[in-house]
């Protein structure tokens, strides 16, 4: 157990003023859709608690205050108006401040990293996406570790707000919207603030570049008419569902040939849109990526292969076509799904790399993504210590990751 030393409201520095961010199609989403994000970055630092509470967190303050002089909405609210007319929005209003808690364990996690500090985070899936987070913590990180280089600082981390440049042809944010207030609420339940504890244990699989490698070349060879977005990720992403799909066959749960299998990830699209948007956009624009296939077909002898042909062969299509990025029919009829228990879903990319996150102590020594605790979710991150490798994080009963390990293991041996 942790034993909390102080809680801080952190404000941003100086004199910030009222912003709004209206919600765009990419951000209404992530109202009803995993929601909360919750990551750990476990840093090596052998300190005493004295230097800890009068040099470490007064530093992370001061830096978080700075840092979001350059992410104001992350400092402000998610504000749904009981109006049911008024659409919500991101807005932070002067006096709004994030909670930073700091905490001390007595407890021996060296089966996590040894002895050190966490930092961890917990934002709202509609505030921002992958990039937009990655840049937060990188700008946190770097202002943390230069300090009074602000010049520098603001030229690297400068965001860009202007969402009249995010067009929504077919009025798909409003539609989204209407159709989903009739199914959920917006505001967050007791139970995603503070999810229950559940019966599963957490581990991470490095997938090598020689094995990235050779999944590609498989991949390849079998490639037909036209070509498959053939990357890291695709076959990835293709090797641990249907070894998830196996290994539910393995702990004897009911297997039926015909059923459906589904997966899903999304892509980023800021460059695929017309006109396209900086990187530097702030908030979320994604687009999503789903794939199914027979469960009889997954667990066969060329279920990998078949994976990694519809993964690749999604993500190539969507992230090329503007009327499905920005197409209302197609958004909404991918939220229905008959059996959400057979559903795999990604979070993360390895593109994005969170171990670059140096406060001043090094690279983060471990990278845990809490909220794969919640459901079928599997987390991908780019590796921390050879360029070219990707860890893939999994919560799951230890029955169903003992079967997992194995098949994982026994797999890459035998292509």
């Amino acid at each position: 157990m942790a034993t909390v030393i102080s809680r801080v409201q952190v404000a941003p520095a100086g004199n910030a003023t009222e912003m709004s961010l209206p919600l765009t199609l990419f951000d209404m989403p992530w109202l009803f859709l995993y929601r909360i994000m919750r990551r750990l970055l476990f840093y090596r630092l052998p300190i005493s608690r004295d230097t800890f509470i009068e040099t470490i967190c007064p530093k992370l303050v001061s830096s978080l205050s700075l840092t979001l002089t350059y992410f104001l909405p992350l400092a402000g609210n998610l504000v749904s108006p009981s109006d049911s007319c008024t659409k919500p929005e991101l807005r932070y209003m002067p006096g709004d401040s994030v909670s930073i808690t700091f905490a001390e364990s007595g407890d021996d996690f060296n089966s996590l990293i040894g002895f050190g500090l966490c930092i961890g985070t917990t934002h709202h899936h509609v505030a921002g996406d992958g990039n937009t987070m990655m840049s937060f913590a990188r700008a946190w990180a770097m202002i943390s570790k230069l300090g009074g280089d602000l010049e520098f600082i603001a030229e690297r981390s400068a965001q860009f707000y202007d969402r009249s440049i995010v067009n929504d042809p077919y009025g798909v944010r409003d539609l989204m919207f209407e159709e989903m207030k009739k199914v959920a609420k917006v505001e967050l339940s007791e139970a995603e603030i503070s999810p229950p504890r559940i019966n599963k244990v957490r581990a991470t699989y490095i997938m090598r570049w020689r094995d990235i490698e050779k999944l590609k070349n498989l991949v390849a060879a079998r490639q037909r008419a036209r070509e498959v977005h053939i990357s890291a990720f695709t076959v990835t992403c293709a090797y641990v569902w249907t070894s998830l799909v196996k290994a539910r066959v393995a702990i004897g749960e009911q297997s039926e040939d015909n059923k459906m299998e589904y997966f899903s990830c999304v892509a980023d699209c800021r460059s695929r849109l017309n006109p396209p948007l900086p990187a530097s956009y702030f908030g979320n624009c994604l687009v999503r990526c789903f794939v199914k296939s027979k469960h009889g077909i997954l667990v066969g002898s060329e279920g990998f292969l078949t994976a990694a042909e519809l993964i690749g062969e999604t993500i190539q299509e969507r992230v090329t076509d503007q009327e499905w990025i920005l197409n209302r029919e197609v958004w909404l009829s991918e939220l229905k799904i008959s059996d959400p228990q057979r559903v795999v879903a990604v979070a993360g990319y390895p593109r994005l790399d969170i171990y670059a996150a140096d406060f001043g102590w090094g690279k983060p020594e471990k990278v845990e993504f809490v909220t794969i605790d919640g459901g079928n979710l599997m987390s991908i991150c780019k590796g921390r210590d050879s360029e070219g490798d990707v860890e893939i994080g999994l919560a799951m009963p230890r029955t169903k990751m003992d079967a997992f390990s194995t098949i994982f293991a026994d797999g890459l041996r035998n292509f």
